[in-house]
């Protein structure tokens, strides 16, 4: 990342007994950045500097920083589309993490939701 770009930097807890499902999960990803790099890199301009699998207070958490630009045009790009991969991976991230991190609730619509009883 160049010294412009501004980052994003965040914790999501990963529910229990679910962390198998995140390394998964971020296979997936990385296959499809890797098969479609374009999209990726030049579309939505969406550069992960770094994700982590870390414990807070015993429990697993995903560790996540990308370029702040980037994850606007990707939550947008989530949100809209109708793609398979797009929606499983919605779907994923809501029940590893609990959140749905396309819902909007705060007054400038980029803060995630909690979903509620999901365990």
């Amino acid at each position: 990342m160049n010294g412009t770009t501004s980052q994003s930097t965040f914790l999501l807890p990963i529910l229990p007994g679910r962390t198998e499902a995140w390394m998964r999960m971020m296979q997936d990803v990385s296959q499809a950045i890797e098969s479609d790099p374009q999209l990726w890199s030049e579309t939505l301009r969406f550069e992960v500097d770094a994700v982590e699998l870390v414990e807070i207070g015993g429990k697993p958490a995903a560790f996540v920083r990308v370029n702040t630009a980037g994850l606007r045009r990707f939550l947008a790009w989530l949100r809209r589309s109708g793609g398979a991969f797009e929606q499983t991976l919605r779907e994923q991230i809501i029940r590893i993490h609990g959140v749905d991190i396309c819902e909007r609730n705060d007054d400038e619509g980029t803060s995630p939701t909690r979903k509620r009883g999901l365990t």
